[in-house]
């Protein structure tokens, strides 16, 4: 088993694929990850082992993706994002989308994830539903 490092300490760069990364932050509410690069079949394997550490070892279960710098998302993005939201709410936290390009904004639309896991246009909109919804 590989020992634990946190992701919020360091940007997290996969060694076999040059084209990923990975940079995690913690609030005092919200697991913030921002995601640069391709997420194919190949990066999805390891973000998924990655992110799911990092949540595992965090005491705070919300969780925002950033998608700014996502350059191509494939099916097993969709995946992705999708595993890790049934992860984050079965530990009784909530999880939200921001900064989406337009091609992944229109991956995200066919996928029909935009009916299960809100999207806004900036990680203060994203931020700022995890305190809406407190409040209601």
């Amino acid at each position: 088993k590989k020992s634990y490092v946190s992701l919020l300490q360091y940007t997290y760069v996969f060694s076999r694929r040059k084209n990923m990364q990975i940079r995690a932050q913690l609030n005092d509410r919200i697991l913030y990850m921002e995601l640069c690069g391709e997420i194919d079949q190949y990066a999805a394997a390891e973000l998924k082992e990655a992110i799911d550490i990092e949540i595992e070892n965090t005491p705070k279960k919300n969780l925002i993706f950033d998608l700014g710098e996502v350059t191509l998302m494939d099916s097993s993005g969709i995946g992705l994002i999708v595993g890790r939201y049934k992860l984050i709410t079965s530990l009784g936290g909530k999880m939200a989308l921001c900064g989406a390009s337009k091609s992944v904004s229109k991956m995200l639309k066919l996928s029909g994830i935009e009916k299960i896991i809100a999207g806004y246009q900036t990680l203060h909109e994203a931020e700022k539903s995890f305190t809406v919804e407190k409040g209601r």
